[in-house]
């Protein structure tokens, strides 16, 4: 089951998990800085239970998707300049964590709400200063702010 979380080009390689997490009975375990050897029994348990269990009870997940392939879908769906997409996605991410409206943001940013709709739309970059006044607002790095430019 964790096997699904490995990159193709790291198959043949030891392969570090800065963080990896799963549910169990209502608690989330976090494990850092781990490889497979370190998860090996993990993995070697979940399949021994799974082997147990009637066949009605295991469905085979055909329509897996990684994480990585969910984040370029969810950049695709931003629409806009290829480019601005990861910024867009972030700026409004964060705005809806912070429960900011745009014309609330555009405010605190000394712009208007037009400037923020067309960032979230990926229609125009970020620009460093705005970037930095971003990371202020939502106490976050400035850099994740920054346009992904070629």
């Amino acid at each position: 089951m964790l096997e699904h979380m490995k990159k193709p080009h790291t198959e043949n390689s030891e392969q570090l998990y800065p963080s990896l997490a799963f549910r169990f009975h209502d608690k989330t375990f976090v494990l850092k800085n781990v490889t497979d050897e370190d998860i090996q029994p993990i993995k070697d348990a979940i399949e021994k239970v799974v082997s147990q269990l009637p066949e009605q009870k295991k469905e085979v997940e055909e329509d897996f998707i990684s994480l990585d392939d969910a984040f370029v879908d969810l950049l695709e769906k931003v629409g806009g300049e290829p480019a601005y997409r990861k910024a867009a996605l972030i700026i409004k991410s964060c705005r809806t964590e912070y429960r900011i409206s745009q014309k609330k943001l555009a405010e605190l940013l000394g712009t208007e709400q037009s400037y923020i709709s067309k960032m979230e739309r990926a229609k125009i970059p970020v620009g460093k200063r705005s970037a930095q006044k971003l990371s202020k607002i939502f106490n976050k790095s400035y850099k994740i702010f920054m346009t992904d430019l070629p």
